[in-house]
């Protein structure tokens, strides 16, 4: 499968099952250092297979390669992809209309009172 996207992210959605396969992923003609196991103990489907986030917001190009084989535990080589997500959003998921907290804040497990802990 071979897929042109613009954007700085991508997403591969697929279904996993017992008898999934390998395959290689390559983008933009180099294969990555981590390819994709469809192998799982039960079928879903839906799921996220691979993704790739901080690329340069251009065009790319996204190939998958079956490789014909599975894991050990696999009972056969399929792959099955359902569709591609590709987006080219910027900019920060902030912390909405207040803007989140700016001084230090801290948790402190275990500590029973309800009296306000002033740190030496």
């Amino acid at each position: 499968m071979s897929f042109a996207f613009d954007g700085n992210q991508v997403r591969l959605i697929g279904a996993v099952g017992p008898g999934g396969g390998l395959a290689d992923v390559y983008l933009d003609g180099v294969k990555q250092l981590c390819g994709i196991d469809f192998w799982n103990p039960y079928r879903l489907q839906q799921q996220v297979v691979y993704y790739k986030n901080g690329l340069s917001n251009q065009r790319h190009n996204l190939k998958v390669v079956a490789s014909g084989s599975g894991n050990p535990r696999s009972g056969g080589a399929n792959v099955t992809l359902e569709s591609v997500q590709c987006s080219s959003a910027s900019g920060s998921a902030g912390f909405g209309e207040g803007g989140g907290p700016t001084e230090p804040q801290r948790w402190i497990f275990g500590y029973p009172s309800r009296q306000e802990y002033v740190d030496s």
